[in-house]
């Protein structure tokens, strides 16, 4: 389990990284795109797609990282029901169980959908990408995810334990 507490840290590292360049890849296409419709009176087509598609894959590669820092939205009830109910428990931990049989639900569903998109061939418009890499976003947000989930439960339960970290 050192193992996976070390792989996700360096997994951390590597999105963080993906993510900035991806924003400021996002950013300066989005500026492109502004400043050739405005100035110049010409839209270039793919820039939007690009920006779009690149907002997506951020958008799940920050949800995926928001489950490894425990910062995703959390209802105040939940943790404290728990407490009350499991004395000798963290709440988070069964939180994370549920955030993986909720990202598991996900996880099955999306298969099926870059199953069929791998299976029709669609392509995006102006790019023309097949479509399933963009469906790849999700399964790599599950993917990184259920990693992160059971990091955080090996860490709560040695820290229940009374082992500092790993």
């Amino acid at each position: 389990m050192k193992i996976l507490v070390l792989f996700c840290k360096k997994l951390e590292i590597i999105m963080k990284f993906c993510i900035g360049w991806m924003l400021i890849l996002m950013s300066v296409l989005a500026f492109t795109g502004v400043l050739t419709r405005y100035f110049f009176f010409y839209s270039i087509p793919w820039l939007e797609e690009a920006t779009r598609y690149l907002m997506v894959w951020m958008t799940f590669l920050v949800g995926a990282l928001a489950v490894n820092d425990e910062s995703h939205i959390n209802i105040d009830f939940a943790p404290n029901f728990f407490n009350k109910k499991v004395k000798h428990m963290d709440a988070n931990i069964i939180l994370n169980i549920l955030i993986l049989i909720g990202i598991g639900c996900f996880a099955y569903f999306n298969f099926f959908q870059i199953g069929a998109s791998m299976k029709s061939g669609v392509v995006s418009p102006v790019l023309r990408i097949p479509m399933w890499m963009m469906y790849c976003s999700t399964i790599v947000c599950a993917g990184t995810s259920v990693l992160f989930c059971i990091k955080n439960i090996y860490l709560k339960i040695l820290k229940l334990k009374g082992v500092e970290k790993a």
